[in-house]
């Protein structure tokens, strides 16, 4: 299985840091999850109502947040999400690997430290 972060795009985040300020990295990690988790209740509430529009909107947001923080796989799951929900497809199956995913991400990035 391919590793959860992309270690490169986490080096080059925590090549930001800064001596003798709060850690960027820490608040990266805590941003992302607590939007992400939004963005993921959001999601499954749109795959719920079969609204292709929301969950088009949530799965773009997700796909940007999880390619910043190197989560490539996640953010590929969430392409192939919008661009099923492009075609008014809403795969409550997708949905799933991806919030199963972001448990994955969620662990792996809380670890970094």
């Amino acid at each position: 299985m391919d590793p959860v972060l992309d270690e490169e795009v986490v080096a080059a985040l925590r090549a930001l840091e800064q001596p003798d300020t709060p850690s960027l990295m820490a608040q990266l990690v805590n941003a992302f999850l607590q939007d992400g988790a939004d963005r993921l209740n959001s999601l499954g509430g749109a795959v719920v109502a079969r609204d292709a529009t929301v969950a088009q909107a949530a799965a773009h947001s997700l796909k940007s947040m999880s390619a910043a923080m190197g989560a490539v796989r996640m953010s590929a799951l969430c392409q192939e999400f919008e661009e099923r929900a492009l075609a008014a497809n809403v795969d409550a199956g997708l949905a799933a690997r991806i919030q199963a995913e972001f448990a994955r991400v969620a662990y792996a990035l809380q670890t970094l430290s």
